[in-house]
């Protein structure tokens, strides 16, 4: 391909060179081949958004086109110039076909791992090459009409800015690709997402070719950038070889490879993989020979505080701490201590109009499974129904939100063998056979089942997550003081995972010490325990999630409550005021009183009331004016409407108040700072003495302001 043989034929020529015949031939009956193929493979498998690569191999034949035209007719300037439009334009189809299958891929696994919703991937970066093809028409126009070598290497530079701008946005595009990569393999690796072997397997085939044609694209965009950088008579716009192998060569890569692994063969495989559960069996009828397995199964949902669901994973919401929602275990029931009461009759959206249909029902967010019997089989098509359900909700086709209590007893039942379910279910879920799973048993006689004979924590258990979130829910209602003071190997174990890394586990068991509160006593724990359960918890509340640092509060003040005879409490650092000040600063700066905002205010003020019961950290608070400040602002706060959140900020007032009391009458600066808000307290209780419900909270703010 050395043309320089031919310097006298070329003086005409805008390319500086000849093009070779042969060469533009070859590269045409490639990409028409290519491009023939992927219309015969977007058509059998009907993934019609993906005819932008036909397009792309359209243009490209084009300009090869034009170049073979140039090779017999050199001298032509409507060649060239059709050749430098057609090509710089087809490859942002080839990259386009690149957004549109990471979003897809996104919306099929994990979308919660991206930086950006799926969606917006498309119209985001397909944005950014439209601007900069607009930008590169420009400047190639520009070029093609200037009379002089400025005007056209100006145009040039303009050229290099789209094509340059272009590099960026597609380098803006790999570090979201690599983000959501790194995320979903490291949630593979610690078992926080659930694909399955065969998903996993259509991801690779589906990374491969997107990587490979991702390469070639950016391959190409260098080569284009440091060809338009020396203008329109460089050195390397000058040698056809370069383009061959930089331009031509990497657009056949990036279209060719999806020929061989065709992402819309691969993608309809991954969402068929991932909805294998797509109708229901139809229930047999009830056989009154058998044992009912419950009266009712009734798990209340873990998405109720209003948070967008996330799809396989755990919910992280605070709804299995209030009365109206809590889970209580009786033998063969499973019931909601309150039950709504006006139920709503299945979504349309499942199609199946069978017995199970009529049997199942959604009270707001709560699943009821009508009386059995139920048998084995009955109990394979509830955990289809669960798949199914989940598979539904991430296609927003219901609202329905399963409980993951459900899908974790399921999960279990299902590890132990179907013939277990009847018996297990109607034995109700208890502490020990939990523990079965969490703790490997060591060598135990018949009939010793003692929790003494447990060995260390199973963290590798396959189920690990299901265990504890259901042990998260049975320490509801199943906690008691002996059973847990008594045996230190369980209170270790949930200590070490509130050392853990992975936010999830630590999460959950501080919400199963959060619900073991009331019963353990710090003065009951070893002192080892009880120091290093504190320790942890001040430092949960510097927790990059606003629920562990929520579930760390919590279990801080629950804990001063219990703290009369250890002292514990006395000997915190001055730090941990300080951290729990920033807390409800932002707590109160938020504004949004919504069930967490409050509940995170209350036990704040709960824990400075039980903690100034010390006389020595009475000095240290009442000498904090940070402290004295946003618990004036707590009593100043505009009480919300809606009831049970409005309740809970009442009492958190009225704690507040009697702090505030407490601290004026041990220090001066307390006195002081109080006396400068007395008039804004004044006003604030006037206001509250128009109501019945706030008459006591009002008497309390006057005390405040005339003592």
């Amino acid at each position: 391909m050395n043309t320089t043989s031919v310097l006298d034929l070329q003086k005409g020529s805008a390319y500086n060179y000849i093009p070779h015949a042969w060469i533009g031939i070859l590269f045409i009956t490639l990409f028409a081949i290519s491009t023939l193929a992927h219309l015969v493979q977007v058509s059998y498998y009907r993934g019609w958004w993906l005819h932008v690569l036909t397009i792309g191999g359209i243009g490209e034949c084009i300009g090869w086109g034009a170049r073979l035209y140039n090779a017999y007719e050199p001298t032509n300037g409507d060649g060239f110039l059709c050749q430098i439009a057609v090509l710089v334009i087809a490859p942002v189809f080839y990259s386009a076909a690149i957004y549109l299958i990471l979003g897809k891929v996104m919306s099929l696994t994990h979308p919660e791992y991206s930086r950006l919703r799926p969606k917006l991937y498309s119209i985001v970066f397909i944005t950014c090459d439209v601007i900069a093809l607009v930008v590169q028409a420009i400047g190639g126009g520009m070029a093609a009409t200037a009379d002089d070598h400025e005007g056209a290497d100006l145009g040039a530079r303009i050229m290099l800015g789209g094509i340059v701008f272009q590099l960026v946005s597609m380098t803006l595009f790999v570090i979201f690709a690599a983000d959501f990569a790194i995320k979903l393999l490291a949630a593979m690796k610690t078992g926080a997402c659930d694909l399955s072997s065969q998903q996993k397997s259509d991801l690779k085939r589906i990374a491969v070719p997107v990587i490979i044609s991702s390469v070639a694209l950016y391959v190409r965009g260098v080569y284009r950038v440091i060809e338009l950088s020396e203008g329109w008579n460089g050195p390397i716009i000058s040698t056809e070889s370069y383009f061959v192998v930089l331009d031509g060569l990497m657009m056949v890569i990036a279209q060719g490879v999806f020929n061989i692994v065709h992402p819309a063969k691969t993608l309809k495989e991954l969402a068929g993989h991932k909805t294998e559960v797509t109708k229901l069996q139809t229930f047999a009828k009830p056989n009154s020979a058998e044992y009912p397995v419950s009266e009712c199964i009734l798990l209340t949902s873990g998405w109720s505080c209003g948070r967008k669901a996330k799809l396989n994973q755990h919910p992280m919401t605070d709804w299995h701490g209030r009365s109206s929602n809590a889970i209580v275990f009786k033998g063969a029931n499973y019931h909601s201590t309150t039950l709504p009461t006006a139920p709503r009759k299945i979504n349309s959206s499942l199609k199946d109009g069978s017995q199970f249909q009529k049997r199942m029902a959604f009270i707001l967010q709560t699943t009821v499974l009508q009386p059995g019997p139920y048998t084995g089989a009955q109990f394979e098509q509830i955990w289809s129904c669960v798949h199914l359900l989940l598979s539904k909700t991430s296609e927003e086709e219901i609202t329905l939100k399963p409980s993951h209590g459900l899908l974790d007893i399921l999960l279990i039942l299902l590890a132990r063998s179907w013939a277990n379910v009847r018996s297990r279910l109607m034995e109700g879920y208890s502490f020990e056979g939990l523990l079965e799973e969490l703790f490997p048993l060591q060598s135990i006689r018949p009939g010793e089942g003692d929790m003494k004979y447990l060995d260390s924590i199973n963290i590798s258990c396959p189920l690990f997550h299901c265990i504890l979130g259901i042990l998260r829910n049975l320490t509801c209602v199943q906690a008691n003081d002996e059973y847990f003071n008594n045996h230190t190997v369980f209170i270790s174990a949930m200590i070490e995972l509130i050392k853990c890394a992975e936010v999830q586990v630590r999460s959950l068991a501080f919400d199963i010490f959060v619900n073991l509160s009331a019963s353990i006593k710090l003065s009951k724990l070893k002192r080892q325990h009880a120091t290093e359960l504190l320790s942890y918890s001040f430092g949960a509340l510097y927790s990059e999630t606003n629920y562990t640092m929520h579930s760390a509060v919590k279990l801080l003040s629950r804990l001063s409550m219990e703290d009369s005879n250890e002292g514990l409490l006395s000997k915190l650092d001055k730090q941990i005021f300080k951290r729990l000040n920033e807390i409800l600063a932002l707590q109160i700066a938020w504004g949004n009183m919504d069930h967490q905002t409050t509940d995170t205010i209350h036990h704040i003020v709960i824990f400075f009331e039980f903690s100034i019961k010390s006389e020595e950290m009475r000095k240290t608070v009442s000498e904090d004016r940070d402290t004295l400040r946003y618990l004036i602002h707590v009593i100043l706060m505009d009480i919300p409407s809606e009831e049970p959140i409005k309740n809970k900020m009442m009492k958190s007032m009225d704690r507040a108040v009697s702090v505030l009391l407490s601290l004026q009458a041990a220090s001066i600066r307390a006195y002081e700072c109080i006396g400068i808000h007395r008039y804004n307290i004044v006003q604030k209780a006037e206001v509250y003495t128009k109501e019945k419900t706030t008459q006591h909270l009002s008497n309390s703010m006057f005390l405040l302001a005339q003592t």
